[in-house]
């Protein structure tokens, strides 16, 4: 009885896209609708005086549980995975790793979605766009980073979110199937999915 009256208040609130989860941004790259740059340093949106925003502006980003294993999240991630920066050059083999990986998902996003704005961030990484940022002596390689497009973050288009959802579709990695026990359907649990 109260899983069901739960279930039903869920339906009435302005939930977050599925894999999505507020966090801090700490960097935008602005890119026009070709990929090349607006600007040549990534703003920095930190605000030391705000424990709120101290490690960047607060908003809906992709999320996926990962621990020591190579998964970039779609479109904003830390800067060895959306940058190829090496911060430790003992890294560097891994950096590689994450980056390549990071540029295949946005590929396949790419692709299958076919937004202009997600072209263009492609453009920007896979040609030379990105030699041109200059990145600010104290900049934190820890911090996430994502991109605006002539105005746009194609983090926040449907059909990016729904990529994303699908990327990570239980359904699509041989979870298995079990029962809700609110509504009764089967259907494969989330956490089972292994690294793709």
């Amino acid at each position: 009885m109260l899983l069901e009256k739960l279930l039903e208040y869920a339906d009435r609130l302005d939930l977050p896209p599925a894999l999505y989860a507020e966090g801090p941004v700490r960097y935008l790259i602005e890119l026009d609708a070709t990929g090349h740059l607006l600007s040549p340093e990534p703003i920095d949106t930190a605000d030391p005086a705000s424990p709120r925003t101290k490690r960047g502006q607060r908003r809906l980003v992709p999320q996926v549980a990962r621990s020591s294993a190579v998964k970039p999240l779609l479109l904003c991630d830390k800067a060895d995975y959306v940058l190829g920066y090496v911060a430790d050059p003992s890294r560097t083999p891994r950096v590689k790793e994450c980056h390549r990986a990071f540029l295949e998902l946005l590929e396949r996003c790419a692709q299958a979605t076919a937004e202009p704005t997600v072209a263009a961030v492609l453009a920007f990484l896979s040609g030379d766009g990105a030699t041109d940022l200059q990145l600010p002596s104290d900049f934190d390689p820890g911090g996430i980073i994502t991109f605006r497009v002539d105005g746009v973050f194609p983090i926040d288009l449907p059909a990016v979110q729904a990529f994303w959802a699908n990327e990570h579709e239980p359904a699509a990695c041989d979870a298995p199937v079990m029962q809700c026990l609110v509504c009764g359907k089967e259907a494969p649990c989330l956490p089972a999915c292994k690294e793709r």
